[in-house]
């Protein structure tokens, strides 16, 4: 009975066949590092395809994209944020592709070395977390593209929060609430 397993004592897949090929040796090293890529390029796939919101330019405004802006409502020192409602935030994506939001900038407490925009649904589960650069805080507001086949009917808020320093979990500084509908 043979001791060498289901191979025949061959060895792994490649173990013969980089003995003989010229360069053979570096054969094991090139198929890893391609399966490596192919395997982070199917991750990234898979990642972008399940985003329901991205960052869009602030150019977007001369896009053909619809654009809804959205009120903040401000923190009242550590009291928590009331989202601020408005009639007109109510966003029917059913024939669009996208639609964006404008959020002003202006009237968020500046000073903390770290701000997020987090869309949550009603439930509190988050759908999109991305970081504020300091270039959207410059120019007064940020734009978020929502991805309309993929942001589930409902409703949202979305919360502009702070991070003090050295501290892990930011705090609501701002919120907006929204809908959507198809």
């Amino acid at each position: 009975m043979s001791t060498h397993g289901a191979s025949g004592g061959r060895g792994p897949v490649f173990g013969d066949l980089a003995a003989r090929l010229p360069g053979g040796r570096h054969l094991k090293l090139i198929a890893t590092i391609a399966v490596g890529i192919v395997v982070a390029l199917i991750v990234f796939g898979v990642m972008r395809s399940q985003r329901v919101a991205e960052w869009a330019p602030l150019t977007v405004i001369d896009s053909h994209e619809p654009l809804q802006e959205l009120p903040v409502r401000v923190a009242q020192g550590k009291d928590p944020v009331e989202p601020a409602h408005t009639y007109d935030a109510v966003l029917d994506v059913s024939s669009i592709k996208a639609l964006v939001l404008g959020v002003d900038l202006d009237y968020v407490p500046k000073g903390l070395p770290r701000y997020d925009a987090v869309i949550r649904s009603s439930d509190g589960s988050e759908k999109f977390r991305g970081r504020i650069l300091d270039d959207y805080f410059r120019e007064g507001r940020c734009m978020l593209r929502l991805i309309a086949k993929r942001f589930p009917a409902g409703d949202y808020t979305l919360d502009i929060e702070g991070f003090d320093p050295g501290v892990r979990d930011g705090r609501v500084v701002a919120s907006s609430w929204f809908q959507v509908t198809h």
